[in-house]
């Protein structure tokens, strides 16, 4: 599976990243069916996502929300921006999703349906839950980045 941005996000996802609002987060949300990224870049909200794909359901799974530890840096040498958050984790993750994206999301507000909930990125991943921990390391380099 690829990696590939939304294009609601392109031209917001800097902003989105520094969380402008009071109560607002990125969210990770894994998903064991989704669409191919042509189809699946033109959604404008995640429950647009959600209604053609399947998001994962083992015991246990939440989606991930993060507030805090998002780092943005603007790098003038090589005129490029790099965003980064913490690594995310499923503690036990029970058996038996075959994950195959790990979507990243805009949440405006704590209590935003998931039709105000704006997709940035959708990464690729292969997993499947066993039992054991399950971590998102969204990209060894970082979330994303711009040049």
């Amino acid at each position: 599976m690829s990696d590939t941005m939304f294009n609601v996000a392109k031209g917001m996802w800097r902003y989105w990243c520094n969380l402008p609002d009071t109560s607002d987060a990125l969210i990770l949300v894994l998903f064991k069916t989704i669409q191919a990224d042509d189809v699946l870049n033109n959604y404008g909200d995640l429950a647009s996502i959600k209604a053609s794909n399947t998001e994962a359901d083992f015991p246990g799974y939440v989606r991930k929300v993060i507030t805090t530890g998002i780092s943005i840096v603007q790098n003038n040498t090589t005129n490029a921006v790099d965003i980064d958050v913490p690594d995310q984790t499923w503690t036990a993750a029970s058996p038996t999703n075959a994950l195959v994206k790990v979507v990243v999301c805009y949440r405006p507000a704590s209590n935003s349906l998931d039709s105000a909930i704006s997709p940035i990125w959708a990464y690729g991943v292969t997993a499947t839950t066993n039992g054991s921990d399950l971590i998102a390391q969204v990209n060894v380099g970082g979330l994303a980045g711009s040049s």
